[in-house]
């Protein structure tokens, strides 16, 4: 160990505090790691003491140079840190997530009024700048109408399309050619399926799931399919990172925050949908951060989780559907 140099942690990797225990996130392999509470504090101090005096600041704490080495080791093994004389040579990652687009997701049911007027959705997608779209069907619609509706984006900014269907078993050897087919999808869900499948084709992911999404309601699962990247790491800091920067059309053309919010903000065939989404009280929830809701503010996967604000009891309460205690450190 060289005591007299500093040790870092790598920018990328990023520690996060829960009430029972903590991770540091590896912000560029899209990995965590499990660590202590007492370990966040001193990968704090190494960014300001030589290890020498970090030594001396934590000996009465039970920190000896042996237990340090220990740490260090561990960090290394992992990739995650790297030693430095000068630290200031490292600045840190400027959390800040700005964009000159008014909307970056839009989640579209499809339905036949949908499909009829999808011209107007693509004008409404150019208007917002909109770069991620996904559409969602609870049935089995024709793959060609769908086709015909997705090439249309290739004229906005959408640079991936994620699409969910319900499991024909006319279409179960179209799916992988109707994928790489269309650039534009990045993954294709085929829901209520026989059996769970996962394939990859490239860039593009083919995922068959058992269950049926049939409606709205079967949003709002919050688990362990976590989102490990620098943009959702700041996004969940400072806004929300389920509905910033995010608006949907439900099958009845209603403009909302979410297809399974209940709120309606208008109609995009009848109302000025930019207008709408301008507005501050549709905003409103795009700064629900996760350092703000009640239970989520202590857990230490709060900035690489999902969040859902459809399904819970006030606007700052853990989502009903999230089962992790992190007092407890279990799925309850």
């Amino acid at each position: 160990m060289k005591s007299e140099n500093y040790f870092l942690l790598f920018e990328n990797c990023k520690a996060v505090k829960g009430i029972s225990r903590s991770i540091i996130c590896d912000l560029q392999l899209g990995t965590y790691i499990f660590i202590p509470n007492s370990l966040v504090d001193l990968v704090e101090d190494m960014k300001k003491y030589t290890l020498e005096k970090i030594i001396q600041k934590y000996h009465k704490d039970g920190l000896t140079k042996e237990l340090l080495e220990e740490y260090i080791q561990f960090f290394e093994e992992n990739e995650m840190g790297h030693y430095t004389d000068n630290p200031n040579s490292f600045p840190e990652i400027p959390m800040i997530l700005d964009s000159p687009y008014l909307i970056h997701d839009c989640i579209l049911e499809w339905s036949e009024l949908n499909e009829i007027n999808f011209p107007a959705i693509v004008a409404i997608l150019l208007q917002t700048g909109c770069n991620q779209l996904e559409i969602r069907c609870y049935d089995s619609p024709k793959l060609e109408a769908i086709k015909k509706a997705i090439e249309n984006l290739k004229y906005t900014k959408i640079r991936n399309c994620i699409l969910y269907v319900q499991y024909n078993e006319k279409d179960k050897n179209k799916y992988l050619s109707f994928l790489c087919d269309l650039p534009i999808i990045g993954q294709m869900i085929i829901h209520n399926s026989e059996k769970e499948i996962s394939m990859q084709e490239s860039d593009k992911r083919l995922l068959f799931y058992e269950k049926h999404i049939d409606g709205q309601n079967c949003c709002g699962n919050v688990g362990m399919d976590f989102t490990v990247n620098l943009r959702h790491f700041i996004e969940s800091n400072k806004f929300n990172p389920c509905l910033n920067k995010k608006f949907s059309i439900d099958k009845n053309g209603n403009i909302k925050n979410c297809p399974s919010m209940n709120t309606l903000f208008g109609n995009y065939l009848s109302d000025d949908v930019l207008n709408i989404l301008k507005q501050e009280k549709f905003q409103e929830v795009w700064n629900i951060k996760k350092d703000e809701i009640e239970t989520c503010k202590t857990c230490e996967f709060r900035y690489i989780c999902g969040d859902c604000r459809a399904f819970m009891d006030s606007n700052f309460s853990k989502p009903t559907k999230c089962t992790y205690n992190p007092k407890t450190m279990n799925y309850e």
